[in-house]
């Protein structure tokens, strides 16, 4: 349990890093360390939760209403090596599962640790049958982090939740530095617009954030550990995408 509670203070040290670099966090109001409560720049407020074990679908309803009547909105983000599935499988998803991403917009947000290396990232359940599609991404952009109502309408899930998500826009000036940066031709963003796709990063991400999206990616393709004829295409696929964003910084 000491492992699995150090490695989630990892990820609640990285998350509060990356709330102020993004802008998004106005200021910290509470570092539990499972439980981060911030505010935003429209003045709400935030509790972000890091789950590391069991989630009923009644603990997230609890959960939901109890940070409502604190006018507080809800963030969950879970340890996905332990409670989400496995990336690039078909999966028919639990209850509670089927609530979060149906808040989510579609994802469930998880976080993973690698020696140093913490990773946020939205974990995708695509389609609209039993049994859905599963697909990690690489990189949480918390600039897009926004507050809102949901409506829900699920069998023991009906009700209006107050949640917290990265789903939001960027803000235009954010998308005008990146112009500056690379000095780039319209040409240039659609020829690196598949390289992006397979990172999973966006043309205004920094170097860093394209590096950590590579290493994550490396974990999941490279033939130490994905030995199929498949991660071993995949794995070069990322390497040409790599070199291709790596080239346009300069």
């Amino acid at each position: 349990m000491g492992y699995v509670r150090y490695q989630t203070y990892q990820a609640s040290g990285y998350i509060i890093n990356a709330l102020e670099k993004s802008g998004a966090m106005a200021y910290l109001i509470e570092d539990g360390g499972d439980i981060i409560q911030f505010a935003l720049r429209n003045g709400h407020q935030v509790r972000l939760h890091l789950i590391e074990s069991n989630l009923p679908l009644y603990e997230i309803r609890n959960t939901l209403d109890y940070n409502a009547s604190q006018n507080v909105y809800t963030m969950f983000v879970l340890w996905a090596r332990m409670m989400l599935p496995a990336h690039a499988k078909p999966y028919e998803p639990e209850d509670w599962m089927k609530a979060l991403f149906t808040l989510y917009g579609g994802s469930i947000y998880g976080y993973d640790v690698f020696r140093e290396d913490v990773y946020v990232f939205p974990v995708q359940f695509k389609g609209d049958g039993k049994q859905r599609f599963v697909v990690h991404g690489t990189t949480a952009h918390f600039a897009r982090l926004r507050s809102r109502v949901i409506e829900t309408d699920m069998p023991d899930f009906v009700g209006e939740w107050a949640v917290a998500d990265l789903n939001g826009y960027w803000e235009q000036g954010e998308k005008d530095n990146y112009q500056t940066r690379a000095d780039m031709t319209v040409d240039d963003f659609e020829n690196l617009h598949e390289a992006y796709i397979i990172l999973g990063v966006t043309p205004i991400d920094d170097l860093e954030t394209v590096k950590k999206a590579y290493r994550l990616l490396a974990h999941r393709y490279h033939p130490d550990t994905n030995q199929s004829e498949a991660g071993h295409e995949m794995m070069q696929t990322i390497n040409v995408a790599y070199k291709h964003i790596m080239d346009s910084f300069g």
